[in-house]
Parts: structure tokens; sequence; C-alpha cells
């Protein structure tokens, strides 16, 4: 049995806080790193689960995925978001450091 399953209520509800928490700080610091390291852990998930489909039934292959995709399109949206917060950012930060250091 693989550690990652998600029928095991224990390990969906930490996965589940675990991406929660790193969206939360990505958004309120406006750091797209956080997002992104929790897009690459539900990725990286997926692709575990993918490739040890094998030693899951098929109901709970399908319910991994689901959780899989379902986390996949949250953290990609937040990303998508995230980042277009930190490039306005800079590009505002670097047109008032451009305006005053021409002064």
């Amino acid at each position: 049995m693989i550690i990652v399953d998600y029928t095991n209520m224990t390990v969906l509800i930490s996965m589940i806080v675990f991406l929660f928490v790193m969206n939360f700080i990505g958004y309120f610091k406006k750091k797209a790193l956080f997002v992104l390291i929790a897009t690459m852990v539900s990725t990286a998930m997926m692709i575990i689960h993918f490739l040890l489909r094998d030693m899951l039934a098929e109901d709970v292959f399908k319910f991994n995925m689901y959780v899989d995709f379902a986390t996949i399109a949250v953290n990609l949206s937040m990303l998508l978001i995230v980042d277009e917060i930190e490039v306005r950012r800079n590009v505002i930060g670097k047109v008032f450091e451009s305006k005053y250091n021409n002064k």
C-alpha cells in the first residue's frame, strides 16, 4: 500500500491543510514561490498515483486522481493570481524607482 492514498482521511486532511497553508502564505505574502511549491507537490502526487495505479483498486485510483486534478486546478489558479500580483508589484516598484532616480 502506498502512503499517499487519499482514501485515508488523515492523509487527505493533512494534504489539504498543507496546500491551503501554502496558498494562504503565498497569497498574503504575494510570493508565487509558495504557491509554486504547492503546485509541484500536487503534480508529484498525481504522477505517483498514476505510476502506482496497479497497487490501488479502481475506485481508489479514481478518487485519488480526482483529488489530484482538483488540487492542481486550485493551485494553478492561485499561481496565476499571485504571479500576476507579484509581477505588477515589481513593475510598479521599478516605475517609481526609475521616476525618483531621474530627478
